[in-house]
């Protein structure tokens, strides 16, 4: 094979492999992006100014749009309160997932379950339709929180923080929900300690100190970032995608050496 030959096969080859490797890489990329979309949570009133031994009641609201075709038909919220000056004593469920067709013709139902840790400070609302074929989506109240506020509760500011919450997609899919946080702000009741344990202090000197357990859940919740970054980068690139293009190669090797 004479040199402008050779060059043509390699020019050629190598195309083929770009194309290839670049057809491969939107396919196996393709259900990644699919669940790429968020849902919100937000707690209306964003800010709330209570009193020590007050009661208040705090929805909180979603907007998710689903995926193209495919609506959601269960969540699972988690509110977060790190205080020892609140407890969450009820949750409501809201009218979210009552605007699904099935429901509003009347062939389904709404089913709920909740639970209270006010030790560790964490609210969970489930609630799924069934049937599930038909999903919605838009925005409205999906619970309500009734929340009551200690007798000896001192001036602070409370984080209301939805937590590890998901929503499940008719298609299969699990939408990620994000969360714009909410602040019980505590007024009166004299001199304390600031009773949301999430926030950062400064000593007389100007340091900040920061409380152990909440840095430990800081850490451990840092820790599973990183892991669910690691895997998505180690799978950037998908094994048939590798192998197809290794041997590619291999074999423009030794055919560059029998024609030589």
């Amino acid at each position: 094979m004479n040199t402008q030959r050779r060059r043509a096969f390699y020019i050629g080859l190598l195309a083929l492999i770009i194309v290839f490797g670049s057809a491969g890489v939107a396919f196996f990329a393709a259900p990644a992006t699919a669940g790429d979309q968020y849902a919100v949570i937000q707690f209306e009133p964003r800010e709330s100014t209570v009193e020590p031994g007050q009661t208040i009641e705090v929805d909180v609201t979603l907007q998710s749009d689903g995926h193209p075709g495919a609506g959601v038909y269960k969540i699972d919220m988690q509110v977060a309160y790190a205080s020892q000056y609140v407890t969450v004593t009820d949750i409501d469920r809201g009218p979210w997932l009552e605007s699904a067709p099935q429901y509003q013709d009347g062939d389904a139902e709404i089913r709920t379950e909740t639970e209270i840790d006010d030790s560790a400070g964490i609210a969970e609302l489930t609630q799924e339709i069934r049937p599930h074929e038909d999903g919605t989506t838009g925005a409205d109240t999906i619970a309500t929180l009734t929340i009551e506020i200690a007798d000896d509760a001192p001036p602070s500011t409370v984080s209301l923080e939805a937590g590890t919450s998901e929503a499940q997609l008719t298609d299969q899919w699990p939408q990620p929900i994000v969360s714009q946080n909410g602040q019980l702000i505590i007024d009166g009741g004299g001199e304390g300690t600031p009773a949301d344990e999430s926030t950062t202090s400064t000593d007389s000197d100007g340091a900040e100190e920061h409380d152990p357990d909440t840095q430990q859940r800081d850490e451990a919740g840092n820790e599973g970032e990183r892991t669910e970054e690691t895997d998505q980068t180690d799978s950037e690139i998908p094994v048939p995608i590798a192998t197809a293009i290794a041997t590619a190669m291999l074999l423009l090797l030794l055919y560059s050496r029998r024609s030589t």
